[in-house]
């Protein structure tokens, strides 16, 4: 079964998946060449912290994006202001997650 993913939200949100996944792998030790996962997505997402920080806010990016596609049925991940990336910071469940 394949899956076809066409709308900018949803490539936005594959995208984030794949990062998470990338900072997952390189924090177990997986080397790769140029910049590394963690460097990607703080300068993508304007995270802050460890390299373990990072990746507990990106799974709570995730998780409130999946929360909000099953409230929605769609992705917000389009952000055009620092204020809007904040406000997307917050979990599903109203804690702050913050950005470090």
């Amino acid at each position: 079964m394949s899956t076809i993913i066409d709308t900018k939200d949803g490539i936005k949100f594959f995208q984030m998946l794949s990062r998470r996944g990338a900072l997952s792998m390189e924090l177990r030790g997986l080397k790769r060449r140029g910049q590394s996962a963690y460097t990607i997505c703080k300068k993508v997402y304007g995270l802050k912290g460890t390299r373990e920080s990072v990746l507990r806010q990106m799974e709570a990016m995730v998780e409130g994006a999946q929360a909000r596609r099953h409230n929605t049925d769609i992705y917000e991940l389009s952000f055009n202001s620092k204020e809007e990336a904040n406000a997307f910071a917050i979990g599903y469940n109203g804690e702050w997650i913050g950005w470090g």
